[in-house]
């Protein structure tokens, strides 16, 4: 016989709470719809009861559970009128909403995006495109409504994005070189990193809008990006000795500093792994028997199953596991990466091609490597460590996941060695044992 229960989905967000859902068992099969805006922790919930007990403040709870109340009564009335309906009609009647109520709902995308923001969506970081939406709304005479939504509003607003996407310049450029300097009115185009940023976050929005059935193409999935990433990207990392230098650096006496030491060296040292698979990493990724790690891709899906280098990881993996849940936001996490760069006193500058606004060509600039390091380096420093010391392509792409060579052929350009390197590195050891 049919039934329901209001439970959480397995699946935690990062501040440790998991969607409350209608689980629906029909013919010993489960079915599941989650209830929009309803979020708590698993231990929160009393699953007798199927209430919510904890974790919020009285006004809250009271407000949480009303709305459990109502689906619960709606629920059981859609048993009792239906004899064992199907998941589909089920979930229709239990959230079918009257026109009239669907009439009422917000048709203006800047208070839609609001309420995505402040109840659904599983990072702060998507409010930061806001702003941009609200003056994009501006721009367009203040009309900005649901209908609207499809893959021609995407490329509308991502030329908004290129022509008007700016951030405050509070930096010179002498010769090509960057120099730190006091902010002025400056404007600095977008970089294409974060005009793809901001597209990314209003087209993930769309899948929200799917799920509260509102009138929008479904054509905004063929969305994509009208300036293309470049062939080879930056390859810039740290060298061998710079990330040593990085690992042996004391800052035993600054919590904050050291534990965006230690996530860097496990994120290098555990193969170079992405900042999203990072925040993702529990104490159950870890496999300390056989010293490894294993993880689903969130990128790519792929799954990963890393050994560890217990030099590199062993000093830091239990502080780092420890305070898992004190780990700042990814941008907190780079301002960090760039003052431990400057107490190591790194000297070392690159020249980078920087794309920004709607440019198709690149601007050279030279950039000083303890004022650029960033969550991305490890992914990068760890490709580049293997080809300074010597790895196959085969063996580096195994824990890259990249399918072609181009990439790894730039790391190894930077890392060649010359004719006379060679020969004077092609020198006689003098074997233990006397011949």
């Amino acid at each position: 016989m049919a039934h329901f229960v209001i439970t959480n989905k397995q699946f935690e967000r990062k501040d440790g709470t998991s969607q409350i859902i209608v689980r629906y068992t029909w013919e010993g099969k489960h079915y599941s719809k989650k209830i929009l805006g309803l979020h708590c922790k698993k231990d929160d919930l009393d699953p007798f009861a199927q209430q919510v007990t904890k974790g919020f403040d009285k006004e809250t709870l009271r407000g949480i559970n009303n709305k459990i109340t109502e689906i619960k009564l709606r629920a059981s009335s859609i048993l009792l009128e239906y004899e064992d309906p199907a998941p589909k009609f089920f979930f229709s009647k239990l959230f079918a909403e009257p026109k009239e109520e669907k009439q009422k709902k917000a048709t203006d995308l800047i208070d839609l995006y609001k309420q995505w923001t402040d109840s659904e969506a599983t990072s702060k970081v998507y409010s930061t495109t806001l702003p941009h939406l609200i003056d994009f709304k501006e721009s367009r005479g203040n009309l900005l409504q649901v209908e609207e939504y499809s893959k021609i509003l995407l490329k509308e607003f991502e030329a908004h994005l290129m022509k008007n996407g700016y951030i405050q310049n509070n930096r010179r450029i002498e010769n090509g070189e960057v120099t730190k300097g006091r902010s002025s009115d400056e404007r600095i185009m977008f970089k294409h990193s974060a005009l793809k940023k901001h597209m990314k976050h209003f087209k993930f929005f769309g899948k929200y809008l799917t799920d509260l059935e509102l009138p929008i193409k479904q054509s905004f999935r063929d969305y994509t990006f009208s300036i293309p990433s470049p062939e080879i990207p930056d390859t810039i990392a740290l060298t061998k000795e710079e990330f040593d230098e990085f690992f042996y650096f004391d800052l035993e006496n600054n919590f904050d500093l050291r534990l965006a030491q230690a996530a860097f060296i496990i994120g290098t040292a555990a193969g170079g792994i992405r900042i999203s698979d990072l925040y993702n990493l529990t104490k159950e990724s870890f496999d300390m028997q056989n010293f490894s790690v294993s993880f689903t891709q969130i990128k790519t899906g792929g799954d990963v199953h890393n050994p560890l280098n217990e030099e590199y990881i062993k000093p830091h993996l239990e502080f780092y596991l420890e305070n898992l849940h004190k780990m700042p936001t990814e941008q907190e996490f780079n301002r960090r990466l760039k003052e431990i760069g400057n107490l190591i006193g790194w000297e070392r500058t690159e020249v980078v091609n920087e794309y920004r606004g709607n440019s198709k060509r690149p601007t050279k600039i030279k950039v000083a490597i303890k004022d650029n390091i960033s969550s991305k380096y490890m992914r990068k420093t760890f490709i580049s460590m293997l080809v300074e010391l010597g790895y196959t392509k085969e063996v580096i792409k195994s824990f890259s996941g990249h399918r072609d060579d181009k990439v790894i052929d730039h790391y190894i350009q930077l890392h060649h060695h010359t004719k006379r390197e060679a020969i004077l590195g092609f020198t006689p050891i003098k074997p233990k044992k006397d011949i």
